[in-house]
């Protein structure tokens, strides 16, 4: 599992399926604001569709494709950082 820690309250941890709640609430809180720049928001309706997200994510990982971390602050899912190769 990529686990990177930036400093001693930031740490950048790829997601794991427990996530998959705190990640849909992410989405749902500022669905609004992240309308105008990510395509897949409307697209994410229900902790499942965040739930795929994630078990995509690990394949991706797996392939050596990409990485998708969760952002986490004071050990709190609070964002996702996404890069591809």
């Amino acid at each position: 599992m990529f686990h990177f820690k930036i400093d001693e309250e930031i740490v950048l941890q790829q997601l794991e399926i427990q996530d998959a709640q705190a990640l849909f609430q992410l989405t749902e809180g500022s669905r609004e604001y992240l309308r105008a720049w990510l395509p897949w928001v409307d697209g994410t309706k229900t902790v499942d569709d965040s739930q795929a997200f994630i078990e995509h994510t690990t394949q991706t990982m797996e392939a050596k494709k990409g990485l998708t971390t969760g952002i986490y602050y004071q050990g709190k899912l609070v964002g996702r950082r996404d890069s591809t190769a």
